[in-house]
């Protein structure tokens, strides 16, 4: 084959195609919560994460994010809630921290969050002012940290994350 003897191997079977990443989840306050790890499962309308690491021929390339908080009485919530409140202090004093071979990005929650939120979606979306790439077949964890002394919210709290970026897939071609 042509291609593979110029050393371009599946280069052509390849996209990169705008997308969105949602994130839905219950997080427990205090210390460090994991947000996506290897139990992490693909839930529609919840998780577009499978487990903590991407397949070998998928890449994502982060340019914004979009962070939502909502707060409910119960658990198992994460697909019936609206995600438009405000993050109440103890949040917007947390980080998130995502780590695959080192930090690749870490970003107070303050950062991520329209004061504002519900006043559009385009208020919403925090472009990032550099992009960070999750590389495929390498493990990756995010977390979510919060500062010592924080005071929990009264209910159960939620976040939803929407990552934008530029996804590598193989072509269907």
């Amino acid at each position: 084959d042509a291609q593979e003897s110029r050393g371009l191997g599946d280069v052509y079977k390849r996209q990169v195609l705008s997308t969105a990443i949602i994130l839905r989840k219950h997080v427990a306050f205090g210390g460090k919560q994991p947000l996506v790890d290897s139990d992490t499962k693909k839930v529609d309308g919840v998780s577009d994460f499978d487990g903590n690491s991407l397949v070998d021929y998928r890449a994502l390339i982060i340019n914004a994010i979009k962070l939502g908080y909502s707060s409910d009485a119960a658990t198992g919530k994460e697909a019936s809630l609206t995600y438009s409140s405000a993050l109440p202090v103890a949040f917007r004093n947390a980080t998130l921290k995502i780590t695959q071979g080192g930090i690749i990005f870490n970003y107070p929650l303050s950062a991520l969050a329209n004061p504002h939120t519900g006043n559009s979606l385009a208020d919403d979306v925090i472009q990032l002012p550099q992009s960070f790439v999750i590389v495929p077949k390498q493990e990756f964890e995010m977390e979510l940290i919060f500062p010592k002394g924080a005071t929990a919210p009264a209910n159960e709290s939620y976040l939803e994350f929407t990552f934008y970026a530029e996804e590598t897939r193989l072509s269907n071609s």
